[in-house]
């Protein structure tokens, strides 16, 4: 069996099975966007990885190095928000070519100090090897939470509504506009949706609104894409989680972006990724307090999407009140 025929998230899967136990501090291993460790200082430690490959994740001839490093460190920066923590420190692993000027490795590390920074997080080491065929860059975040704020994928119940922050699938417009960068659409239009494809925003004082709130269930943040991560949530939780397509909230820069290039919006929104908006799920009498509270602290709207049901673990898709039938799918690094 190929690691094609199975995916990303069977290999995962699969991996995750050899793993014989977690130690007695391990509250989650794999599984959730961190791993959540006990510290035995009254905080919890939240360790992520994650990996960013020239010309899998970003373009480096159509990206300056400084994007490149912001983006590094906000997609990392992104899974500690996904559990409410906050960020702290960071190891960074790179390897490249030798022939890289030695100016473009630092403006990828001033994009990740800047991040870094932002985020209140520090720098501390890391690692650098040759790989003649491309850029790479491994960041290792290490973040902590309170115990009682700690957000999780597994809390959905049924009742619960689905709720995303911001608007979606402008990172799929982004990346088509870079793909295509002989056009232009106008100054707005293109700073929207690049500067969500190469600098997103790790939600993370949103992130802090809803772990303090005390009554968001369940959390994930939006990379794979959103039936996608849905899908994640409704998994963990063993709950089926339904979304009215025609809520999904999108911004009128990224549908002038796919009318242009003829491209199905909806489907930008729905599987196209990389957002890193954070998908929550509270109860419904929680709602209106959680979002003005999140509009009044950071600005960022929230909207509702769908709701939690009993049911078959899984994802329920309708379009004006219709089921969609068919595959639901997102982004799979071995499968797109």
């Amino acid at each position: 069996m190929k690691i094609g025929e199975i995916g990303e998230f069977g290999l995962i899967e699969r991996i995750t099975k050899m793993i014989d136990g977690n130690p007695d501090r391990v509250l989650r291993g794999a599984g959730d966007d961190a791993a959540v460790v006990r510290s035995g200082t009254g905080k919890l430690l939240l360790f992520t990885c994650d990996a960013q490959i020239d010309g899998v994740h970003f373009l480096s001839d159509r990206t300056s190095p400084v994007q490149i490093g912001r983006r590094a460190a906000a997609v990392n920066l992104s899974d500690i928000a996904a559990m409410g923590g906050e960020a702290r420190y960071a190891l960074v692993s790179i390897a490249m070519p030798d022939n890289i000027d030695v100016t473009f490795v630092e403006g990828i590390y001033e994009g990740m100090l800047f991040e870094m920074n932002l985020a209140g997080a520090t720098i501390i080491g890391g690692n650098t090897a040759r790989l003649p065929e491309r850029l790479l860059i491994d960041v290792f975040l290490v973040g902590e939470v309170s115990e009682n704020e700690l957000l999780t994928r597994d809390g959905a119940v049924s009742g619960d509504l689905l709720c995303v922050t911001g608007k979606l699938g402008a990172s799929a417009a982004g990346l088509e506009l870079i793909s295509n960068e002989q056009l232009n659409l106008g100054l707005n239009v293109d700073n929207v949706v690049m500067s969500r494809y190469l600098t997103p925003t790790p939600r993370l004082d949103a992130s802090r609104v809803l772990a303090r709130s005390g009554v968001v269930s369940a959390c994930i943040d939006v990379s794979d894409g959103l039936l996608q991560d849905a899908g994640h949530l409704a998994k963990s939780s063993e709950v089926s989680i339904t979304i009215e397509a025609g809520d999904v909230p999108i911004d009128s820069e990224t549908v002038e972006v796919a009318r242009t290039f003829k491209k199905d919006v909806e489907t930008w929104a729905l599987t196209g990724g990389e957002d890193f908006e954070l998908l929550f799920t509270v109860a419904p009498d929680g709602k209106e307090k959680l979002f003005r509270d999140l509009f009044d602290e950071t600005g960022l709207q929230a909207t509702v999407i769908g709701f939690v049901s009993d049911g078959e673990n899984g994802v329920r898709l309708l379009k004006e009140g219709h089921e969609v039938v068919g595959n639901i799918v997102g982004f799979d690094h071995f499968q797109n």
